[in-house]
């Protein structure tokens, strides 16, 4: 926000009768003007030994000031969710939750990789464009006062409170209902530590703006937050990478997926025939010959038919070979009639709707 021009008035005209900034800072300050509003006022005027007292431009707002402000948050904004994200597959990880669906856990790391790949692009640019625009700054002390940043600083401020705020009451909830749990409670720790630092940082960085001497404070104190915040990112990463199998590895991975989608797919197709026409079709080349069947799915890799061989009339297998074994069951209860082991895999299936004529 801008200087009262009544202040800056005032200031330009106690600079001009050579009255010490120090002793204009305490007279306002004792008539009821808030430090930052002082500050902002001597700040409109350079030190200077000239005889009459010197403005400093006013800060104004530009489209680069704009576009490099909202990159710098954007990407603080990404790198804070990120982080949180591959934390909480960390967790889950560490602590697994014996209700969950398969399906809702790790899902072959694409969360972990997600949160790796946005890590990798968006915390290297946060801190690259924190140092270029605190070099700016430095250069251009005018350059503090920007308005693009107070209002960004102060909106970040606003969601980490908030966010704080609701970990904290969340905490409440549970703990009323007796539910906190190992894994709950390093969640609510991970999201209300991310909230805190952030908090913690630009409230120091606001006070170190509007203290005397606050150009030394806030250099001192950027080197370890940088330093610090860097090395979470760097072992969450690590930690992350651990927990994922090689590119190669994940590769096969898919293309197994991808077969089992395949076979569900064919299984639903050979279930349809027979829901037509009360009879299983005696190979995949007959199901091909119907119109609504469409095109038969075959394996990704090797482009081969899948096998199907007729069990009796109402009931068939599915074959397909497979690069790896399923992935061990999380927890004991967990059941896939997919499940398959490597190589050569069938899968027996019984149809169980009646056909139309016999409805």
């Amino acid at each position: 926000m801008a200087a009262d021009d009544r202040l800056v008035r005032f200031v330009e005209e106690a600079l001009r009768r050579g009255t010490p900034r120090a002793e204009v800072e305490r007279e306002l300050a004792a008539a009821g003007w808030r430090r930052e509003e002082v500050a902002e006022g001597l700040a409109a005027f350079a030190e200077s030994p000239f005889p009459v007292p010197v403005p400093r431009p006013r800060p104004y707002l530009s489209a680069k000031e704009a576009f490099l402000y909202l990159v710098l948050f954007t990407a603080l904004y990404l790198s804070a969710w990120h982080f949180g994200a591959l934390l909480f597959e960390l967790i889950e990880a560490a602590w697994p939750d014996p209700a969950a669906e398969g399906a809702h856990r790790l899902r072959d790391g694409e969360t972990i990789r997600w949160a790796i790949a946005w890590l990798a692009v968006a915390f290297p640019l946060f801190l690259a464009l924190s140092a270029g625009l605190e070099r700016a700054a430095q250069r251009d002390p005018a350059r503090r006062g920007s308005r693009v940043r107070k209002w960004l600083t102060y909106l970040t401020l606003y969601v980490a409170a908030a966010v704080l705020v609701g970990d904290l009451a969340t905490v409440l909830f549970r703990l009323l209902g007796g539910e906190l749990t190992a894994r709950f409670l390093a969640k609510v720790a991970t999201l209300g530590g991310i909230a805190a630092a952030v908090l913690v940082y630009y409230l120091g960085d606001l006070r170190a703006e509007e203290d005397a001497g606050g150009e030394t404070a806030r250099l001192r104190r950027r080197s370890p937050w940088a330093w610090g915040a860097s090395a979470a990112v760097l072992a969450a990463v690590i930690a992350g990478a651990l927990q994922l199998a090689t590119p190669a590895e994940q590769r096969l991975r898919r293309l197994d997926a991808e077969r089992v989608a395949d076979l569900r797919r064919i299984a639903g197709q050979v279930e349809e025939h027979y829901r037509r026409h009360g009879s299983l079709p005696a190979d995949l080349s007959a199901l091909a010959a119907e119109p609504w069947a469409g095109e038969i799915a075959r394996d990704p890799e090797s482009g081969s038919p899948y096998g199907l061989r007729l069990l009796g009339e109402t009931r068939f297998s599915l074959c397909a070979d497979f690069a790896r074994p399923s992935p061990p069951p999380r927890h004991p209860a967990e059941v896939s009639f997919w499940r398959h082991s490597e190589g050569r895999t069938c899968f027996e299936i019984e149809v169980t709707e009646q056909p139309e004529h016999a409805r």
